[in-house]
C-alpha cells in the first residue's frame, strides 16, 4: 500500500513536472497526451489494475521522459510483479533527481528500492557444453554468456530458456521463480536429429568420394575408336570380295537348294 499511496500522491505533480520539459524534448501534443495517459494510469492504480497502470505510465514516459512519471512507473512495475524493472526505474529516479521539489521523494524511493531488491529472486543458469557462438535466450531475450553460472536477478513467475546453435534449437527448459528464491537451473544440450555430427559429415564425404553407382562413366579412349572403325572397314572389304567371287562363279547354284531351280536371267 505504501507504493500505491506514493503513486496516487504524485499525480498532482504532473501538471508542473511535465510543463517544465524543454520544448525540443516533447511537443505540446505529446505533453497533452502524456497527461491523459498519466491520469489513466492513476485511475488504474486506484482500482488495483496494476498491469494496466504500468502500461499507461510506460506510454506516458515514452512520450515525456519526466521523473514524476518514472517514479509512478517504478511503483506500478513492482506492483505488477516486474521487480527487476521496477528496481531499475527506482535507481534511475534516484540518479536523475538530486535537487528541486521532487527531491523530497528520494527517501521514499530509496526505501522502496531496498524493499524491492530484497524480494528479487536470483537465477544461476548452467549450460554445459555451450559453444562460444551459441545463443542463450531467457524469455526470448538473448543473454550475454558472462551472466551464466552467476546469480542473475530475475522477476518472479514462469520463465523459458532456449539455446540455439547456428539458428537451430539445441536446448530448452522452463521453470518458475518465487520472491527471494535462489534457483539453480541447468539446460541440457542435445543434437537435433536433422543435424549430423562432424564425424558423420566426414564419413559421408568419404563415402561420396569412393562410392560408384555407375552413373558416371569414364570418357571413351580415342585409340579404341580407330580400332572399331578399322574393323568396320575390314568387314566391308570382306563382304565385297565374297560378292565378287559369287558373280565370277556365274551364280549357277542357289544357296538355298542344290540348284534345282536353275538361274533366273533377266533380259
Amino acid at each position: 500500500m505504501r507504493l500505491a499511496k506514493l503513486i496516487i500522491g504524485l499525480s498532482l505533480v504532473l501538471v508542473t513536472g511535465v510543463a517544465t520539459v524543454q520544448a525540443q524534448e516533447a511537443s505540446a501534443s505529446q505533453r497533452s497526451l502524456a497527461r491523459r495517459l498519466f491520469g489513466q494510469g492513476v485511475r488504474n492504480a486506484q482500482a488495483d489494475e496494476w498491469a494496466e497502470a504500468r502500461d499507461a505510465f510506460q506510454q506516458a514516459y515514452d512520450l515525456v521522459p519526466n521523473p514524476t512519471i518514472l517514479l509512478n512507473l517504478a511503483g506500478s512495475q513492482v506492483q505488477s510483479g516486474r521487480l527487476v524493472e521496477g528496481a531499475e526505474s527506482y535507481r534511475q529516479f534516484l540518479r536523475e533527481v538530486t535537487s528541486g521539489s521532487l527531491a523530497r521523494q528520494r527517501p521514499a524511493a530509496q526505501d522502496a528500492l531496498e524493499d524491492v531488491e530484497a524480494r528479487i529472486p536470483r537465477l544461476r543458469l548452467l549450460v554445459p557444453g555451450l559453444n562460444e557462438d551459441d545463443v542463450v535466450k531467457l524469455d526470448g531475450e538473448p543473454l550475454v554468456h558472462a551472466v551464466l553460472n552467476n546469480e542473475l536477478p530475475v522477476s518472479p513467475g514462469d520463465h523459458e530458456v532456449v539455446v540455439e546453435r547456428e539458428g537451430v534449437q539445441w536446448g530448452h527448459g522452463t521453470f518458475s521463480l518465487s520472491e527471494r528464491e535462489l534457483r539453480r537451473f541447468e539446460v541440457t544440450l542435445e543434437r537435433p536429429a536433422s543435424v549430423p555430427s562432424p564425424e558423420e559429415l566426414a564419413r559421408q564425404s568419404t563415402e561420396d568420394d569412393t562410392l560408384d553407382l555407375g552413373l558416371q562413366r569414364p570418357p571413351p579412349d580415342n585409340s579404341n575408336v580407330w580400332i572399331y572403325v578399322g574393323a568396320g572397314v575390314g568387314a566391308a572389304v570382306l563382304v565385297g570380295v565374297l560378292v565378287a567371287v559369287l558373280v565370277a562363279s556365274g551364280g549357277s547354284k542357289s544357296p538355298y537348294n542344290d540348284g534345282n531351280w536353275g538361274v533366273l536371267e533377266v533380259r
